[in-house]
């Protein structure tokens, strides 16, 4: 998967545990958003994707 497409799949099932919680839905996205590349450039994080 690349980046997007894991952001994606991350959100979706976020929203899907928190339906009600937008505020929180946000602040995961930015977070997500400026770790995800990290984890996918280090081998040892991609398991736990």
């Amino acid at each position: 998967m690349n980046t997007k497409q894991n952001m994606t799949h991350f959100m979706s099932g976020l929203k899907r545990r928190n339906p009600s919680e937008r505020e929180f839905h946000h602040a995961v996205h930015e977070v997500a958003y400026d770790i995800l590349p990290y984890i996918e450039s280090n081998p040892k994080y991609q398991n736990a994707l």
